[in-house]
């Protein structure tokens, strides 16, 4: 032998330096190359695609090792899974891959759709940061996929440290599950004497007889309105007796961004909140207006982001 046959590259993201390295060792011995290859998609300077491109300018052919799969990709395409193997072939040198025993064929749809899933599961950020940006990129480029990973943006909606994607997140899910997933589900109790609970989509408020107590809360599932975009909240709401007040608080709790006094009212009320955009948000909060306890119950309809070249004003109506 005059050479190494192959060549095991993990070097925990400094593989460019590895194969600058070997330029000799690519051109004249021309081995295979096992390499791991870290890339969170979307970056926009990213070392692993460097690396793959100096494998095919030295006249490589890239495998993505999937199990018992070898998937032909280039230095351009996605990688799907943030930490992934790839088996490097020369081209000249393809006859070698009849001795192994993997598939050689493209990943189908449920497999990538499975390496996304499992992506979103770990809790590890840049794992589900990377599961995130590729299923953004999928909802332009393989819309067909999306109806496929909706548990998995519903979990990746809960993921704090992704705030700012969750607005992009939540606009590819179905309508009906968008309104539900940009606010919890799951109301808090705020004071011992308030209670809740929810009909379908309708939640009912009883609150405390106490001036100013808050009563329940529903947490936002973004922290702050993306630049140049306004959020709309569309609320039906029916007060039985003693107004209460709704407020929009800031990520800390400890002011209201927005809020409006609701009164008795016979038929449901529609009350449409507009909160401008780059503006820190926490929760919807629920509170009695002055005193004497009160009964409400309200459905949030819609809540939508509003593109504009400039801020929305802060509006609170209700009509």
């Amino acid at each position: 032998l005059n050479g190494p046959l192959l060549i095991k590259i993990d070097v925990e993201g400094h593989e460019r330096a590895v194969l600058r390295g070997a330029s000799e060792i690519l051109s004249f011995l021309k081995p295979l190359i096992v390499f791991e290859s870290i890339e969170l998609e979307g970056l926009a300077q990213s070392g692993a695609r460097e690396a793959k491109a100096i494998l095919e300018n030295a006249g490589y052919d890239l495998f993505l090792i999937h199990e018992n799969v070898l998937s032909p990709r280039t230095s351009r395409d996605l990688q799907e899974k943030c930490v992934s193997d790839f088996l490097a072939v020369p081209s000249d040198h393809r006859s070698a891959l009849q001795h192994l025993e993997h598939e050689i064929r493209e990943l189908s749809d449920a497999e990538r759709i499975a390496i996304i899933f499992e992506e979103a599961k770990v809790s590890i950020g840049t794992h589900q940061r990377n599961a995130a940006m590729v299923i953004l990129r999928w909802a332009k480029e393989r819309p067909h996929l999306i109806e496929h990973l909706r548990d998995s943006i519903k979990s990746l909606l809960n993921v704090d440290a992704l705030s700012e994607l969750h607005w992009k997140l939540a606009e590819i899910l179905p309508f009906t599950d968008r309104t539900s997933r940009l606010y919890s589900t799951s109301v808090r109790i705020v004071h011992g004497q308030a209670s809740c609970k929810t009909i379908g989509a309708t939640i009912c408020v009883e609150t405390p007889s106490q001036p100013w107590s808050y009563a329940v809360e529903l947490p936002l599932q973004a922290r702050r309105l993306p630049e140049y975009h306004g959020l709309k909240i569309e609320i039906y709401t029916r007060v039985h007796h003693n107004p209460v007040c709704f407020g929009i608080l800031n990520p800390e709790g400890t002011e209201f961004v927005l809020e409006i006094e609701v009164a008795e009212n016979m038929e449901a009320e529609r009350v449409e909140i507009v909160i401008p955009a780059n503006t820190p948000i926490g929760s919807l909060m629920v509170r009695t207006s002055a005193s004497g306890s009160s009964a409400v119950d309200f459905e949030i309809r819609s809540c939508e982001l509003l593109p504009c070249n400039e801020d929305v004003p802060s509006t609170f109506t209700s009509q």
